[in-house]
């Protein structure tokens, strides 16, 4: 049965891997940062963080989340920080740091949230995270004098590609959810037949 607790992993190749990655984030951070895009430097920040917890909380660096999951999260990151981000790869970066504090909140706490129900929460976080940015425009320009509102068609088309980036990192995920599960039953019906004939 697929579990958000497969996309922990406390293999040792994993961990390299992963670790590998926090370090990209962590080097869009200070990139970011050295830009003057303070903002971008706060996400990557916080998207580090939350990676973080996961070995924070198992006091364990071998146990943090998969490399993959990771990678979707810093690409955005990285890329941005290099000046070649797209809004699209923004949403994908967000959606990914939704899935991932639902994977803690399930893990760390007496919340249960199945896959399926995570599945959503990537999607609505991802639309209301748009939202809330485009409100953040509307107010900046009002009360600031800034033109960050690229006009009503454009900002139309973000909302649009948000929620079609939300949807389709959400069945992403649910597919990975679905292998992570398939692997740990096949590795499962692998052992337990040795295991009887011990016995």
């Amino acid at each position: 049965m697929p579990s958000l607790v497969d996309v922990i992993d406390d293999g040792g190749a994993n961990a390299v891997l992963a670790w590998g990655v926090v370090g990209l984030i962590a080097f869009a951070a200070v990139e970011s940062l050295l830009d003057g895009r303070l903002l971008w430097s706060c996400f990557a920040v916080v998207a580090a963080a939350v990676a973080l917890l996961v070995p924070l909380g198992a006091r364990d660096p071998s146990v943090i989340a998969a490399w993959e999951v990771l990678a979707l999260l810093a690409l955005p990151l990285v890329s941005r920080s290099l000046g070649v981000g797209t809004q699209a790869a923004t949403y994908l970066a967000v959606a990914t740091l939704a899935l991932l504090i639902a994977v803690e909140i399930d893990s760390f706490s007496s919340a249960a949230m199945p896959p399926r129900f995570a599945v959503g929460f990537v999607v609505v976080t991802t639309m209301a995270v748009a939202s809330l940015w485009t409100i953040a425009q509307f107010a900046a320009d009002s009360l600031l004098g800034t033109a960050w509102l690229p006009g009503q068609t454009r900002l139309m088309w973000d909302l649009i590609v948000a929620t079609v980036v939300g949807i389709g990192a959400g069945l992403l995920f649910e597919a990975y959810f679905r292998r992570s599960g398939e692997t740990v039953d096949h590795e499962t019906t692998d052992v337990n037949p040795d295991d009887r004939s011990r016995h």
